[in-house]
């Protein structure tokens, strides 16, 4: 659905005002620069035209017109990946162009990387060591900027993870199921309810990774199988499951961590001197450091 007002003179569009809406369902098309149709398309766009009379253009030849286009409820698909509740503004015809748009845009995990921005490096060297297998990431994104690099400016700073899996650099299980919420900055990432499973072991953490990290992982039941190159898994032939509360600060270079463990259901010995048995309470608290390419270090 078009519609158009004219108010002026047809000789010179730049002393006509222009007023619009176009209204549209379902529609698609495919960009020349696009490799992928855009699909399912709706939303409203509002096209305003206005001479501005009293402001003139530096060489004084002409007045100053301005193009706005206006946006609102966009949607539509691209490939497996799409976007949803998109609004926002574009000017046009003054000495410089104005960009601003918010909304969601719905990524497939594993082409995650590509859609990543400049600002965000942190999280660019973090996926280097991540390889996406399944599931979604619903983005919410916004900016705006004096040019119309629409995908150089629409930067991430919240996302929800719909049971999604991957692998995680040398990580012997695959992290799967995952769902909850991260909060995005150019130097860290925040998570927020996260869940899934790692192998079939269920987890959560909450806190945030990046030049300085605070996280807190726990699982109700993590199985000892998932965890086959812990050399003290190996030594104790532990068996069975472990509960466990683990809180860890630090850097890349050194780690403090506080942890504690329920090995109830959890079956080990120490060589042929002890033998704990399955369903026996037991429960064991550790506090330390860490360094890489070192043992950790058993304060407490």
């Amino acid at each position: 659905h078009l519609k158009l007002n004219f108010l002026g003179t047809l000789d010179d569009i730049n002393e006509l005002d222009i007023n619009g809406q176009y209204s549209f369902h379902d529609g698609g098309f495919k960009p020349l620069t696009a490799s992928q149709h855009l699909e399912a398309l709706s939303g409203k766009i509002e096209l305003k035209h206005a001479t501005l009379k009293n402001n003139w253009r530096k060489n004084g030849k002409k007045n100053a017109s301005a193009w706005i286009i206006r946006f609102s409820d966009l949607q539509g698909k691209f490939g497996r990946n799409g976007f949803e509740r998109m609004q926002g503004e574009i000017k046009l015809g003054l000495e410089k162009p104005y960009f601003k748009s918010s909304g969601e845009i719905k990524i497939f995990a594993p082409e995650l990387p590509k859609w990543l921005t400049g600002e965000f490096r942190f999280q660019e060297t973090l996926l280097n060591k991540i390889e996406f297998l399944d599931g979604n990431l619903l983005i919410k994104v916004s900016g705006e900027s004096k040019n119309l690099d629409l995908k150089s400016q629409l930067n991430p700073h919240e996302v929800t993870l719909q049971n999604v899996s991957l692998k995680y650099a040398n990580l012997s299980q695959e992290i799967s199921r995952l769902k909850g919420t991260l909060k995005l900055s150019p130097e860290e990432i925040t998570f927020e309810k996260i869940d899934g499973t790692y192998g079939i072991s269920p987890f959560k953490i909450k806190g945030k990774i990046g030049p300085i990290f605070d996280l807190e992982i726990s699982s109700p039941s993590f199985t000892v199988m998932d965890a086959p190159d812990l050399l003290i898994l190996r030594k104790t032939g532990m068996t069975g499951e472990v509960a466990f509360e683990c809180h860890m600060i630090g850097t890349s270079n050194e780690a403090y961590f506080d942890t504690k463990f329920d090995l109830t259901k959890a079956g080990y010995y120490f060589e042929d001197s002890f033998v704990k048995g399955v369903n026996l309470p037991n429960i064991l608290s550790a506090k330390g450091s860490w360094k890489p390419g070192q043992s950790a270090v058993i304060n407490k």
